[in-house]
């Protein structure tokens, strides 16, 4: 019995967890960024498709069936019209000249820039990626998005055009693959966007977990969104445009559920029940994180959010505060390999210092470890004690 409420708390606070993050992280409003900005850059995502696959002849139609695989796993129903207008622009991408290939990829970039800065609102990193490695690590996502989508639309799509597999091709088991591998390429396209856009490090079963929610939830709404479409009675209130108020719809459930599967992969690394604050004054774990950080310097590596989470519990607001206060004071400094390191020395920074600006939580009762941190701020408390006890009568006015 004790497993399975275990199993419980754990569950209640996960989905809490979830839906709280969702909701202080303007996971709304960013969606809502997300889906304007989709829709400035999606004929020119298509037309790089289009434009990558013209120069490989054997694969001359692909994109089309790629463009159509997009729409109608993430907006069935909902955009016909738009899909025929998005692919009749795209397809005339061969006829770009260098500067409208330039404007094409930067408008990509330019959605890319918006789901990184979402990501990392997400996961809390204050230091993005910036110059030749942003730009590498966005050629990355698009050079393992498009073959992946690929695959999935070759697996659903294609006969293998031997006359000796006819068989094989009818049995069950092809059947399935072709009805299995579509998902899965498209979980491990969200698996690899956990993984690859944020600005720090994420562990890979984290991320996959995360593709996995994205994708399960993905395929449920976008049944359910197939059976509502046909309800709307758009034509009579917006003739020829009634296919765009459905697109855009879709395109902003798209990335609702996009961010709750990037909230859940981050959820994951949380330690459970962090939201219920320990009484340890925030200064404390402060000081506390720059020690694990200098043990990690003198170690010659750095940590990750996690190893910080595991030794120093945290609620979401303390590491927030915390966070600030190293970022402000240049005591944290994300690495290339996403994790965090030592910033400066610790000789520049003083207790005194962690008090002043983290001095909320600094009570007796809130002091009982034997660290010496805990012991200088309880003679620091005895101290300021001799000082303050006195009756408020025996203070003398100030001058006038």
């Amino acid at each position: 019995m004790a497993p399975l409420l275990k199993a419980w708390r754990y569950c209640r606070w996960f989905l809490r967890q979830i839906a709280n993050q969702f909701r202080d992280d303007g996971c709304t409003a960013a969606a809502a960024a997300l889906t304007f900005t989709t829709m400035i850059a999606v004929v020119p995502f298509v037309a790089i498709i289009y434009r990558v696959l013209s120069l490989l002849p054997e694969f001359e139609g692909v994109g089309d069936k790629i463009t159509g695989f997009i729409f109608q796993t993430f907006l069935p129903g909902s955009s016909d019209a738009v899909l025929e207008k998005v692919l009749e622009f795209s397809a005339k991408a061969n006829e770009l000249t260098l500067v409208g290939i330039g404007v094409v990829f930067l408008t990509t970039m330019l959605m890319l820039m918006r789901m990184e800065e979402s990501f990392n609102r997400i996961w809390h990193v204050a230091n993005t990626r910036t110059g030749l490695t942003r730009f590498l690590s966005y050629w990355g996502i698009i050079s393992f998005g498009v073959p992946m989508i690929g695959v999935a639309v070759t697996a659903a799509s294609y006969d293998f055009g031997i006359d000796y597999l006819d068989e094989l091709r009818r049995s069950a088991l092809m059947d399935g693959l072709r009805a299995g591998v579509p998902p899965v390429a498209t979980a491990l396209t969200f698996t690899f966007l956990y993984f690859a856009v944020p600005s720090c490090r994420v562990r890979f079963p984290h991320a996959l977990v995360g593709g996995v929610v994205t994708t399960v939830l993905l395929t449920i709404a976008k049944e359910a969104f197939a059976r509502v479409v046909p309800l709307f009675q758009n034509e009579l209130v917006y003739g020829a445009f009634a296919a765009l108020p459905l697109f855009v719809m879709g395109l902003y459930l798209v990335w609702v559920l996009i961010l709750v599967g990037a909230i859940c992969a981050r959820t994951l690394s949380l330690i459970p029940w962090e939201d219920e604050p320990d009484g340890v004054p925030a200064a404390i774990k402060c000081a506390r994180v720059l020690m694990l950080l200098h043990k990690a310097y003198l170690d010659g590596g750095a940590v990750t959010d996690a190893d910080i989470l595991s030794a120093v519990p945290m609620t979401r607001t303390e590491r927030a505060r915390i966070f600030d206060v190293l970022n402000d004071g240049r005591w944290l400094r994300p690495t290339s390999a996403k994790t965090w390191a030592l910033g400066r020395s610790l000789s520049s920074m003083t207790l005194w210092e962690l008090f002043l600006a983290l001095p909320d939580g600094i009570a007796e009762e809130n002091l009982a470890g034997d660290s010496d941190i805990e012991k200088r701020f309880r003679a620091f408390l005895a101290e300021g004690a001799v000082h303050l006890h006195v009756g408020l009568d025996a203070l003398k006015p100030r001058d006038s």
